[in-house]
């Protein structure tokens, strides 16, 4: 029982994040992209899913270079793939333990809080990894602004999604470094992510 409850939980959670963040892309690429409503939703719910099943697949030839100065695009592409690749055991405990009001001050399982802290310090540092290599590189022609959310994106998605909003022939050798490193952990247990896992 306890099984199945889980399993359409977390089937019920995948479809709403999903087509939730479709919307929002398909909104974004529609001023963004001069796309009619049913090509930007298209376009958006495939991103959508390639992001949440850290597939990193994209329509576009540049990947999403076209689109890093759109800090909401971007930011909504992190989240999905932050969702997808902490797993679905830590994703579902944090959801229920955000909505559910009897399970507001339960203290979440160790497996969850050990996937939350290291996905959370490999962002972080791979971030200040990233603006320290390539502020005056690969991110020299944007502005602060967008340099600092390129480099959170660049620091989210290794990690198996593999978008980019750089071109990485461009980056030193220590970004590709850092970047390989980043692969080779990859996501968290239970998660659409691969490498060998967070924990």
């Amino acid at each position: 029982r306890e099984i199945k409850r889980f399993l359409f939980q977390t089937i019920g959670l995948s479809l709403a994040l999903e087509l939730l963040a479709a919307a929002i892309l398909a909104l974004r690429l529609m001023t963004q992209r001069d796309l009619t409503l049913v090509q930007a939703f298209y376009q958006g719910l495939f991103h959508s899913v390639c992001a949440f099943c850290n597939a990193g697949f994209s329509l576009y030839p540049d990947n999403l270079i076209g689109l890093r100065h759109d800090s909401i695009f971007l930011f909504t592409i992190m989240i999905l793939v932050v969702a997808g690749g902490i797993g679905f055991l830590a994703l579902s405990e944090i959801y229920f333990r955000v909505c559910d009001k009897r399970k507001k001050h339960a203290v979440l399982s160790l497996h969850s809080r050990m996937v939350v802290t290291g996905t959370v310090a490999l962002i972080v540092a791979a971030w200040i990894g990233f603006m320290a290599l390539e502020w005056s590189g690969a991110l020299a022609s944007l502005s602060s602004f967008d340099k600092a959310v390129c480099s959170l994106f660049q620091s989210v998605t290794p990690r198996t999604a593999g978008f980019n909003v750089i071109d990485m022939a461009a980056a030193a050798p220590a970004t590709k470094f850092m970047t390989m490193v980043l692969m080779f952990i990859g996501g968290s247990p239970g998660s659409t992510a691969g490498g060998i896992k967070t924990t």
